[in-house]
């Protein structure tokens, strides 16, 4: 082009060329060198680093080309390519992929609106925003509020809000504390709160997920784990390492906190529900007894329970084994509990219990048992009660009024109280209590939440109960866990067994009638059978004191109390000097001056024992002389 231009005749124009061709050569020198210098070293325009003979290199086609390009448009790049264009493979195809695209503009838009914002520049009403979250909270169904929205109906409510702000002194609590220094009153304000929100900031947890702002929940993108997603599989880890121990949820936030702090640590019930979606069904609720300490006394207690018996038609209705573990001493307080929605579906898979079947093994062990007999005991050397037991009786027909054997033992004896026991209820069974598969299964489960704690198996049945289960243990094989099972029937139904065979032992005697001068004939049927505990109780202690009375009589000349004078003392100057010295002994005794021990040694006693057990058998002497 420029040698068409130039004018080859003239002379000066021959200078010129000359001079224009002697600058461009250079240029042209270089820009050859660069080319070729291009041609060695190709780089991929992608990740801008040089193309080596040992990659994986890829080289566009026109549709190729086109499909980097629109990709680059889309990312908001300055790639562009061209059809013979030598690229990555890898880069080519993350660089192409739409998931990757979306990926980078959402990082794209997160960096041009994450702009910090003044707490003076959001919006807050009281009455349309929750107190704690300062999300909308004035949604109405109807005429009313959803079921989690409520306003602040006393200024007290404001006063315990701020006491726990100064006790969490976190991000939460100064967001709090901010908002209530805008308002006097938060009942004049109409103000309204979230239920969850309360709770979990009066509990000291964090802002409930449902209600946390978008750009404080923890998000997990494709292909990147957040930090909260490491540190909770940080803490299902040392879970699953741990698994023979007894780890709670909150142990759990405790650990995953020490990876990535407390302040961003899921709470109890999120980490809960996040353990539910990592472990899927190999996720088991257990069975465990709250604030358990290792030093108490465990016992469990099963029993039939029926639920909803009352029907017309007898339909619906629920007749299975309920169990129950008692802790002595037992743990109280009180705790919040969260306002949930739960099917009886999810109520049912909370804990479960396996049902065994139970066979009956071939050889009866039961059936050779041989039943001794009582070995006679000397009940004054093994009661330890037996002197303070007597003192009482004594002193009975010579005090008035005289407690009862129950206020007469609160008064003198002192000790310590191992503490109200706590219980805690189990899952049920849903087969016929009597059922010795149902038996077996409470059995098993017992055995097997016993060995947990490390304790021995102690279970307390009733008496048909109690009889089924001690055959089944019986006739186990001595490597079986319910082997070490111990068996205690009920205190109740003990004495219901004792009184019962206390009415069989002394049917004819005469008791039946005495008991009938106080009693109904109809109730002293059952009192005698064991039925009527309390009123066989009571009748049988009337019984003894009236015999004790008749005893002291003969023994010491004690007058017996006129039958219109039951609150009256009865008249001591004509009895044995030695009955007014036991007298004087029972004062002291209940007025602490003397002890258990001093009154279980004491001379007068074991001779006023000694003449009451001579004049015992003169009377037994006597009917026998009588019947001969």
């Amino acid at each position: 082009m420029i040698i068409d231009k130039l004018e080859v005749e003239p002379l000066t124009s021959l200078i010129r060329f000359k001079y224009v061709l002697s600058c461009v050569t250079p240029v042209c020198n270089a820009l050859n060198a660069a080319y070729e210098t291009c041609l060695k070293e190709e780089k991929c325009v992608i990740c801008q680093n040089s193309i080596s003979h040992e990659d994986t290199v890829v080289v566009l086609g026109e549709k190729g080309s086109q499909s980097v390009n629109k990709a680059s448009k889309s990312r908001q790049d300055n790639v562009f390519t061209s059809a013979g264009q030598k690229l990555h493979q890898n880069c080519r195809k993350s660089y192409t992929n739409p998931k990757y695209i979306a990926l980078a503009n959402k990082d794209i838009k997160h960096e041009t609106s994450n702009v910090p914002t003044l707490r003076s520049k959001v919006e807050f009403d009281f009455k349309r925003h929750c107190l704690f979250c300062g999300q909308l909270a004035d949604a109405v169904i109807g005429r009313k509020r959803k079921s989690d929205v409520y306003p602040v109906r006393t200024s007290e409510f404001q006063c315990k809000i701020e006491d726990i702000c100064r006790q969490r002194e976190d991000e939460w609590a100064l967001e709090v504390r901010g908002r209530l220094a805008f308002v006097q009153d938060l009942h004049a304000a109409d103000a309204l709160y979230h239920q969850t929100c309360s709770v979990n900031f009066r509990t000291l947890k964090q802002t409930p997920l449902a209600f946390s702002p978008p750009a404080k929940r923890p998000k997990t993108q494709a292909g990147r784990k957040s930090s909260l997603s490491e540190s909770f599989l940080f803490a299902a880890k040392y879970l699953q390492q741990n698994e023979d121990e007894q780890i709670t949820v909150a142990d759990l936030v405790t650990k995953m906190s020490e990876h990535c702090g407390i302040d961003d640590a899921y709470g109890v019930q999120h980490m809960k529900n996040k353990l539910q979606e990592h472990f899927g069904d190999k996720l088991q609720k257990g069975n465990d007894i709250p604030n358990f300490v290792a030093e108490s006394f465990l016992q469990y207690v099963a029993d039939n329970v029926d639920h909803n018996s009352g029907t017309l038609d007898g339909n619906n209705t629920f007749h299975g084994m309920g169990i129950m573990a008692a802790v002595t001493p037992g743990s109280f307080g009180t705790k919040p509990i969260p306002r949930i929605d739960v099917t009886s579906e999810q109520i049912a898979l909370l804990a479960k219990i396996n049902i065994s079947y139970y066979k009956p093994s071939e050889s009866n062990q039961m059936a050779s048992c041989v039943y001794s007999n009582l070995r006679k005991m000397n009940y004054k050397d093994v009661d330890c009660s037996y002197m303070v037991n007597l003192l009482w009786k004594v002193s009975w027909p010579l005090r008035s009024p005289m407690p009862g054997w129950s206020g007469y033992m609160q008064m003198v004896q002192e000790g310590t109280y191992p503490g109200k026991s706590s219980f805690v209820f189990l899952p049920m069974i849903d087969l016929n209590p009597s059922d010795l598969s149902c038996i077996y299964s409470t059995l098993k489960f017992i055995c097997k939440e016993a060995h947990r704690y490390q304790k021995p198996p102690v279970v307390t049945f009733d008496q048909p109960l109690y009889w089924k289960a001690l055959c089944i243990v019986t006739n186990e094989k001595t490597e079986s866990d319910i082997k070490q099972m111990v068996l205690r029937l009920g205190g109740f139904h003990t004495e219901m067994s004792f009184l019962g065979s206390i009415g069989r032992l002394m049917a004819g005697s005469g008791l039946h009638e005495v008991l009938e001068t106080v009693y109904a004939s109809n109730a002293v049927n059952h009192m005698l059978s064991g039925k009527a505990v309390s009123r066989a109780v009571r009748g049988f202690m009337m019984v003894e004191n009236a015999l004790h009375i008749l005893l002291m009589k003969e023994s010491f000349r004690v007058s017996l109390p006129n039958a219109h004078e039951t609150d009256t003392e009865a008249d001591s100057s004509e009895c044995d000097e030695i009955v007014e010295k036991a007298c004087e002994l029972y004062d002291r005794f209940v007025a602490g001056e003397e002890t258990t021990e001093s009154v279980e040694q004491s001379s007068i006693l074991s001779e006023i024992s000694t003449k009451l057990e001579a004049t015992k058998r003169n009377c037994v002497n006597q009917e026998h002389h009588l019947c001969g």
